[in-house]
């Protein structure tokens, strides 16, 4: 099954959990289209999923990024399959 995770961003720009976060922890995907999600997923210890919108491709600037995303996807149903 999917478990959703609601996390979010403290005035201060840390991530908030929930209490049994922990519990989770290794089976959550944090999914994002840009950078700063990408590294919100590194800091929380997460896997992140990178979600290509129409007007991004896989450049060589996403190789660049100091943390890669575990997956890539072109659309968001294809997170099923992961």
């Amino acid at each position: 099954g999917i478990n959703i995770v609601l996390n979010y961003f403290s005035e201060n720009g840390q991530i908030k959990r929930e209490k049994n976060f922990k519990r989770i922890q290794s089976e959550a995907i944090m999914i994002g289209d840009s950078i700063v999600d990408i590294i919100s997923a590194n800091r929380a210890k997460v896997k992140s999923c990178l979600i290509l919108r129409k007007q991004h491709h896989y450049t060589e600037e996403i190789k660049s990024w100091e943390y890669q995303p575990n997956f890539i996807i072109n659309q968001l149903d294809e997170i099923l399959k992961l």
